[in-house]
């Protein structure tokens, strides 16, 4: 048989560059330029984007083949690899030609894009026949491999998400005429991801409709695991009118119990499934013309807020009100129990709604509308539940051009909103007339591929010979919320004058926390930016006065009204998945005084701060961040506060996504080149998930990477059956429990030429293809002058917080002393007279203090005994590197010790944890009690992240609480005993960081009693 070979169109790979676009809407026609020939009746587009890499964007629609029938037969999805400015084809869906229905959805983390389609033709014998697929390769070749495949079901909307887990969960949501009449199902998989992956079906109407329910069945997905589904259970047919109810479902864990969607039921029946509004009616014309050219029936939509899993939206159509459609949008603030009684907004003569809300709880409303004789593409966005809108009509066309097709519907049953993973940003596909005449888009006018006459406003062929008639297009839009002249934003990266971060979302470098604008000074001047335009950061170190200072540079993307930009400075353990705390508590903020023509300023003075007081962070080589907030342009929700960078509901890139948001972690670190002895630093991994898990740091994953024999990594830390792997080009850390810390020991053999750039060593954490933070350490060969001041930053530090800690006096002495030469100007004599004079007492005053502790995890004795062989030799270079690493050893040794009794750095994340069992246990389902707790969780999480709440209120949010919490055991969990870990908490009730460990134990002996 012969072969015909199936269309595709290869983007370029390399370095794809995600657009800060100009305007704040922005519209591209999706048909290619390829297809410039094309008139079908490109209709009922869908979109999905890939989180994991989010230039990369798929389309579908009714669109044919271009070269038509194809053995193996095959039906296109558009792609996108510059996040929507130009798209191709890529003919890899098993269909003939086209498809019926067609939506795709990526999993946040994996890669794997999920498929549902109404195959053309229906298997033999069947009408309709749903298919679903998979891919994790959009721009290859091959076919989607088929993942299940059912006769009956219609209009299949597929959707897919990652929990932290880091498997698929994926759900197509479809009216499965062969299980007449409750129709309303979800087809759903909870290991999409896997290499064989296991699918059910979930019927979600549990009432017993007339003749079946309406075809759509649409999903809203919290990322915390929390799934609404809205459906629409018909009551009664009289011709073509309907009578109906709007029905919402909700599963509070991912659709993992017996019978999912159970979680909300209506109290007049006790059933499942809340009945929103009864006794709509609506025409349902079929395949009749009732709207202009389009034909009306059952359409719906449902959005959950990201920050807040109570607050979810509803859209439906009916014919109350003027018009023959009408849509009408309410409102849940308590998880769907209740509705608001009127409507909030309601558009007459409309179809196709579609609701989305971004990390700033804003909401948006796309639909059609047809008025005065024209189809006009709308996307409305309000802050206050309608009561003010912001209106953007992105097309508008007369009804008759084009003329109907041969099949309806003519726009289509459905387009498609939702937000780019920065969370702010808006995205969605409409189809409209392809009549490119400027009038016809009355907000900006669109980008095009296909060929066309802008003298003319004519469309053109491939050739560019003959015109082209008008005919239904898709088209991708964009709305960013923040005007460009609002805009403000802090560089995640800078490699040049004119190579550097333009303010994109997501940031499009990698390496985002190396050479970012965030950095510290141990002087209050910003200092100097080099040749490549970087700013000269210093690693923090304690002083005797002033200590260290924040500093930042904040840009703005078009001048504009004079403005101020206020700034917020956190701190976290340097490594990666540590929580940010303020780096100075109530004073860690400034502000930046912008004029209507500044586009960049740099702080003139710094926030001050200090190693040691605050102390919620215990280590001085820290990670630093910056939180930025225009008048008009405040950093996405959430807060870093109390979170890590690449975690907060699963998988959210706080910093990529956000250019409200930079951090810079890197640490630089000075060896004597000559010195034969090999140079030890320390860098920390956090666990801050909700769920055990093996977290995986990749090693050197870009750039030039150091040859393997220069360097060894270890790991030290862990439980009992904890392990650690280093694989290749990665680092497991197994088994990592939620809040656990390991550290990371780097020890590096060779050092760069004198005088040569330092060799930079990158750790990279990735949850799937994703990666969520990193960090670097930069080791450079100096003088013995500038590693011994390095190494009296050190020594000050492990003997201030000796003497602090453990009230150690001596230690204080050895602290002083280091400060009075730092104070002043260190050379080498000065250093090596420090190391012979002090150094011995120094060593001794270590081995005692190792010796009451009953273990020395990090080898600081034997370090010790390395370093007073030195001193004795007199080899100073030698005894330089020692030095140093005898005091990164016990500065790491002094965080392990204290972070044993419990972090402040985590108690947001316990609190966050604790409720997430809660409200995921399906023991606690249905408990008044349970309520009680998730809503006061809700509210220290909100109180904490706004700053209304402190470390300091955390006891008393537990003691005010504590009682519900053991009622709640007692009566959910009958046969447990929690006795102990509720004693440990009231033991530790006025201490915040005991707190915090007592807490977490209790979360952990609950995931572990209950087998939640």
């Amino acid at each position: 048989m012969k072969k015909t070979k199936r269309i595709f169109i290869l983007m370029l790979l390399m370095a794809p560059i995600f657009p800060i676009w100009a305007q704040q809407v922005q519209i591209v026609n999706m048909i290619p330029n390829a297809q410039s020939n094309e008139t079908a009746q490109d209709r009922e587009p869908n979109l999905a984007i890939n989180s994991a890499t989010p230039n990369q964007l798929v389309g579908t629609a009714f669109t044919p083949n271009p070269l038509g029938a194809t053995t193996p037969p095959s039906a296109p999805i558009f792609f996108s690899q510059d996040g929507g400015q130009t798209w191709v084809l890529n003919s890899i869906v098993p269909s003939n030609i086209s498809t019926g229905d067609i939506t795709s959805k990526f999993g946040t983390t994996t890669n794997w894009l999920y498929t549902g389609i109404l195959r053309i033709p229906a298997a033999t014998g069947a009408t309709l026949t749903m298919d679903i697929f998979r891919t994790n390769n959009v721009a290859g070749t091959a076919l989607m491999p088929q993942l299940q495949t059912r006769n009956s079901p219609d209009q299949p909307y597929a959707y897919a998400a990652t929990p932290p887990d880091g498997i698929d969960r994926m759900y197509v949501g479809n009216n499965d005429l062969g299980i007449l009449p409750r129709s309303a199902a979800v087809d759903l998989s909870l290991n999409a991801s896997a290499t064989t992956p296991t699918l059910s079906t979930a019927v979600i109407e549990r009432r017993t409709p007339t003749g079946q329910d309406g075809p759509p069945v649409r999903l809203a997905i919290h990322p915390e695991g929390t799934l609404y589904a809205i459906h629409v259970q018909r009551t009664a047919t009289s011709g073509t009118l309907r009578t109906a109810n709007i029905v919402v479902t909700r599963d509070d864990n991912w659709g993992t119990g017996t019978n999912p969607f159970s979680d909300l039921t209506d109290p007049g029946d006790g059933l499942a499934g809340r009945i929103v509004v009864t006794g709509i009616q609506f025409t349902f014309s079929g395949n009749n013309i009732s709207l202009g050219q389009e034909r009306t029936g059952d359409r719906v939509a449902i959005a959950v807020d990201p920050n807040n899993d109570r607050s979810v939206y509803v859209a439906w159509v009916d014919n109350t009100g003027t018009g023959t459609n009408n849509i009408h949008i309410r409102r849940s603030t308590d998880s769907g129990a209740n509705w608001s009684a009127n409507d909030l907004y309601a558009v007459n003569n409309a179809i196709n709604p579609d609701i989305a809300v971004n990390s700033q709880g804003e909401v948006a409303f796309s639909y059609q509308q047809l008025a005065g004789g024209n189809w006009s593409s709308i996307i409305e966005r309000t802050t206050n539940d309608f009561a003010n809108r912001t209106t953007n009509v992105l097309n508008t066309f007369p009804d008759n051009t084009p003329a109907g097709g041969t099949f309806f519907p003519y726009l289509g049953d459905y387009a498609y909103l939702t937000t780019m993973p920065s969370g702010k940003n808006f995205v969605g596909v409409f189809s409209a007339s392809n009549d490119p005449t400027p009038a016809r888009f009355p907000t900006v006018q669109p980008a095009w591929q296909r060929n066309l006459n802008t003298t003319t406003n004519q469309l053109r062929n491939l050739a560019n010979t003959a015109n082209v008639a008008i005919s239904i297009d898709p088209y991708f839009y964009r709305v960013d919320p923040v005007a460009i002249n609002n805009d403000f934003y802090v560089r995640d990266w800078t490699k040049t004058p004119t190579d550097n971060d333009p303010g994109a979302e997501p940031s499009t470098e990698p390496v985002f926390y190396l050479t970012s604008d965030v950095w510290n000074r141990r002087l209050d001047t910003p200092g100097t930016f080099n040749s490549n335009d970087q700013p000269q950061s210093m690693n923090p170190r304690p002083m005797t006065a002033g200590g260290n200072f924040a500093y930042a540079r904040v840009h703005r993307r078009a001048t504009g009204p004079a403005a101020n930009a206020n700034l917020l400075f956190l701190k976290s353990e340097f490594g990666t998945g540590s929580n940010y705390q303020l780096i100075n508590g109530v004073s860690s903020f400034a502000s930046l005084a912008f004029s209507a023509t500044d586009q960049q300023k740099t702080m003139a003075a710094g926030v001050a701060w200090n190693l040691i007081d605050p102390a919620a962070v215990t280590a001085n080589h820290v990670c630093m961040a910056v939180e930025i907030a225009g008048p008009n342009d405040p950093s996405a929700n959430p807060t870093l506060l109390g979170r890590a960078p690449g975690w907060s509901n699963g998988t959210d890139l706080l910093v990529l996504a956000d250019n409200n948001k930079a951090q810079r972690n890197l640490e630089v670190y000075t060896g004597t080149a000559d010195s034969g002895e090999s140079l030890i630093v320390y860098a920390i991994a956090h666990n801050a998930t909700f769920f055990e898990r093996d977290m995986v740091i990749y090693i050197n994953p870009h750039g030039k990477v150091p040859e393997r024999e220069k360097y060894r990594i270890s790991v030290i830390g862990g439980g009992e059956g904890s392990e650690n792997a280093i694989q290749q080009d990665s680092l497991v850390l197994k088994n990592m429990k939620p809040c656990e810390n390991r550290w990371i020991e780097l020890m590096v053999s060779t050092f760069p030429a004198a005088g040569a750039e330092p060799v930079s060593y990158l750790f990279e954490e990735r949850v799937n293809h994703m990666r969520i933070n990193g960090f670097g350490i930069d080791v450079q060969s100096g003088k013995l002058e500038v590693a011994g001041e390095e190494n009296l930053g050190e020594h000050a530090f492990a003997f201030q917080r000796l003497e602090k800690e453990y009230n150690i006096a001596d230690a204080g002495v050895q602290a002083s002393k280091a400060l009075d030469i730092l104070d002043g100007t260190v050379d080498e004599p000065t250093y090596t007279s420090f190391l012979q004079d002090l150094g011995p007492a120094a060593i001794q005053l270590i081995r005692d203090f190792v010796s009451t502790q009953g273990s020395d995890p990090f080898g600081v004795v034997n370090a010790a005994n390395t370093l007073e062989n030195r001193i004795q030799g007199g080899d100073w270079k030698k005894a330089a590197t020692v030095h140093g690493n005898l005091m990164r050893k016990c500065n790491a040794f002094l965080s392990y010790l204290d972070k044993l009794n419990g972090d402040t750095a985590d108690i947001l994340q316990t609190v966050r944890w604790f409720r997430d069992v809660v409200k995921r246990g399906n023991k606690f389902s249905h408990s008044e009690l349970a309520d009680k707790t998730i809503a006061a969780a809700d509210k220290f999480i909100l109180q904490y992240s706004n700053r209304e709440l402190m470390n300091s209120d955390y006891p008393a949010f537990v003691s005010e609480n504590l009682n519900v919490w053991v009622e709640m055991l007692h009566k959910q969990l009958p046969n447990d005993n929690f006795d102990n870990y509720i004693s440990a908490i009231r033991q530790n009730i006025r201490d915040p960081k005991r707190l915090q460990k007592s807490h977490c134990e209790l979360v952990n002996g609950l995931v572990q009693k209950a087998g939640l």
